[in-house]
This record gives C-alpha cells, structure tokens and sequence, in this order.
C-alpha cells in the first residue's frame, strides 16, 4: 500500500510546481518579447543557418518564416546591406 506524503513533502511538492510554472511564465514573456520586437532577431547556429527568426525579421526580409530557416543568414546580410543578388 502507498504511504500518504507528510505535509513537509507536500510543501516541497508545491514549491516545486511553483518554480516550474514561474520558469513557465518567464519562457512565455521571453518569447513574446522576442516574437513582437520592432526589431528583426535573427538567431542562428555555429554555421550561420537560422534557427529562428521573429515577426519583424519575416516582415523585412519579405519570406515566409520557413523560407527563412532553409536560408543561410550572411545571403540576407548580403542582400540587404549590399544589394548584392545571392542565390538562395
């Protein structure tokens, strides 16, 4: 038969659950920080291919945000600072 949690391992058990949801909380505004900046954010890897790309990035860049993440970040570099044609 399984034991009934003492009222110190449930209160452990909340503040568990309290950290998480807070975690929680945080990672949702962090995203929509990052998902309705003014500003285009480009994340990319070591290789410089996108791994995400915010609203305003979509926007400027004129792409659908899985075009996007097939592209390598300098060809946008290129383009937009430059002028210079890339193909991508």
């Amino acid at each position: 038969m399984k034991r009934k949690p003492t009222y110190h391992e449930l209160e452990q058990e909340v503040g568990l659950l309290r950290k998480k949801c807070k975690s929680f909380e945080n990672e949702e505004r962090y995203r929509q920080m990052f998902q309705f900046s003014p500003d285009s954010i480009i994340i990319h890897d070591l290789d410089m291919s996108i791994i995400d790309v915010n609203n305003a990035a979509i926007k400027e860049f004129g792409y659908q945000k899985e075009e996007l993440l097939k592209k390598p970040y300098l060809n946008y570099i290129l383009m937009k600072n430059y002028n210079i044609p890339v193909g991508c």
